[in-house]
């Protein structure tokens, strides 16, 4: 079963996207930040992550940075929903370093699933 992690700070999104990759079948480890995704990935192997850009202690451009020095095939999904920066200019950078897919806020859940679904097709 394919193994999802999700990294968010706000607790009503990871509850949201927990239920929604569970009832596709697959299995879902979420972190309240990147300092707590950072242990896991340490110890668990991940099929795709679905990273915030904005959160406290280690941001999503740092977990991005970190994943395609260590784990450059790992698929990541980068959202935003931060009010306070430029959420476009952030999805561009999170491209540029690296992840498949961005989404602003509130997230369109069928082309979430179909970018989910990508990922996990191995097309890298």
């Amino acid at each position: 079963m394919p193994h999802i992690l999700i990294i968010d700070d706000d607790a009503t999104i990871r509850t949201l996207l927990t239920k929604l990759l569970a009832n596709e079948g697959l299995d879902v480890t979420v972190a309240e930040n990147g300092r707590v995704a950072e242990a896991l990935l340490n110890t668990k192997n991940f099929d795709v992550v679905i990273t915030d850009l904005v959160m406290p202690e280690k941001e999503g451009l740092e977990m991005i940075i970190d994943i395609m020095r260590t784990r450059p095939t790992l698929p990541v999904i980068a959202v935003s929903g931060d009010n306070r920066i430029d959420r476009q200019t952030c999805l561009e950078m999170a491209r540029h370093l690296g992840a498949r897919h961005t989404f602003v806020k509130p997230i369109d859940i069928v082309r979430f699933m179909d970018a989910v679904r990508e990922c996990l097709q191995g097309d890298r």
